[in-house]
């Protein structure tokens, strides 16, 4: 009498990701969320530091949370991640083994399929966080892009301070500051939001 063979477990990997992140929903949205952060989070560093600005010197908690709304691009690769995340898995695991004699070549192919991925994610991630910055940063130099008249106070004490106007670029901001870059002096200012009093969009 011959004992029955316990069947294999033949689920494919994906299915099993994507069961454990449905079983397990605000892991998986704060996952994708931290996760989206800090590919936004990265990508403003990259801009503000064309201008010389280390923004770690100036952000709070928040402007990490928020980073994700600010740049459209972190969504993008966020998408193109997990995508090759998906096509790596099911490529790799979804089919059902191959034969002995060609299990070395099924190893090959996903190895070649692997680093294509990763070339594609790395190319992807370089083009998001480093790339796009540097190209925003030279247009809105070259073409005194975003221009906007900012008046604000200069002083430590209210007693002693003085309204001037400024006429610039802005950069960007985080919750307590704001970047403008000056073309006429061709360097970049920080000015407290508490010092802002009005902004106003530069009309041609």
């Amino acid at each position: 009498m011959t004992e029955a063979t316990p069947e294999k477990n033949t689920t494919p990997l994906t299915s099993k990701i994507f069961k454990y992140f449905f079983e397990h929903p605000a892991f998986a949205v704060s996952s994708v969320y931290i996760f989206v952060s800090a590919i936004g989070f990265f990508s403003a560093s990259s801009l503000y530091s064309q201008f010389e600005i280390n923004v770690f010197d100036y952000a709070e908690t928040n402007d990490f949370l928020m980073a994700a709304f600010k740049d459209p691009g972190a969504f993008i690769l966020t998408i193109v991640f997990f995508f090759s995340v998906w096509l790596y898995c099911n490529y790799s695991f979804g089919k059902k083994r191959m034969p002995d004699e060609r299990k070395a070549f099924s190893l090959t192919k996903r190895f070649i399929v692997f680093n294509l991925i990763i070339l594609f994610m790395g190319i992807s991630f370089v083009t998001v966080t480093i790339y796009m910055p540097q190209w925003r940063a030279k247009r809105l130099v070259k073409y005194k892009q975003s221009i906007v008249n900012v008046l604000y106070e200069e002083g430590k004490r209210e007693s002693t301070s003085v309204v001037r106007e400024l006429k610039s670029s802005l950069i960007g901001s985080t919750e307590k500051f704001m970047f403008f870059y000056d073309h006429s002096e061709k360097r970049t200012i920080v000015i407290p939001i508490t010092k802002i009093i009005s902004i106003t969009t530069n009309k041609k």
